[in-house]
């Protein structure tokens, strides 16, 4: 049996009395690509912000053995008074990475934000910070992903972009995402695992 590097056992959690999350389990190995759909409001967020350790769930257990993990919120987390390529360095501080500058310049241009790196958060359309914010969970070069709909405000050519560039990731780094998304074509191109979310109100959970 091969390695798991994050297992959530028995993952309950409520908001105001209302169940939102119900003895969920799950079992993630390194390489994985696995995708929550569902309509809004069902958990998905919630179980992956749990997962990251960012939220706590009412009862189980989350046993993260990994070594390093990034994540991409829905709406951007950027700090405003920074530009994108600040933004990027903020995150590498304190991480003794060399060719840092090159990482981000990469990541940059990857992302087609190179001529944007100068630039703060409020002069950039909705993708490009979109765009940014999935840069500063790549730059880390983390082992585990958690994208919390990573497609949303792309356009369909960036969504294919990026889907590539996940891809290209697991096969040559052997990056293991966990995300929720809407936007399944995109997914599908990846070859990722794809689990309707309704499991997460279901006593049984699930077990990849």
């Amino acid at each position: 049996m091969g390695r798991i590097m994050l297992i959530l056992d028995n993952i309950c959690k409520a908001y105001n009395g209302t169940p939102v999350l119900d003895r969920v389990n799950i079992r993630i190995k390194p390489g994985d690509m696995l995708c929550l759909a569902g309509k809004s409001g069902i958990g998905k967020s919630t179980l992956l912000s749990i997962a990251a350790g960012l939220e706590k769930a009412d009862s189980g257990r989350v046993i993260q053995q990994y070594s390093s993990a990034g994540f991409a919120f829905q709406l951007p987390v950027l700090l405003p008074w920074k530009t994108a390529s600040e933004n990027m360095a903020f995150v590498l501080s304190g991480k003794k990475r060399a060719g840092a500058e090159d990482s981000i310049a990469c990541w940059l241009e990857k992302l087609g934000l190179s001529d944007a790196a100068d630039k703060r958060p409020d002069q950039l359309s909705g993708g490009m910070k979109k765009r940014l914010g999935l840069g500063t969970a790549l730059v880390t070069a983390p082992e585990l992903l958690f994208l919390d709909e990573p497609f949303t405000f792309l356009d369909q050519q960036w969504q294919q972009t990026i889907a590539e560039i996940l891809l290209d990731l697991k096969q040559t780094k052997g990056t293991t995402v966990f995300m929720a998304s809407h936007e399944l074509d995109p997914v599908r191109r990846m070859g990722a695992t794809i689990f309707p979310a309704d499991f997460l109100l279901s006593e049984h959970g699930l077990c990849p």
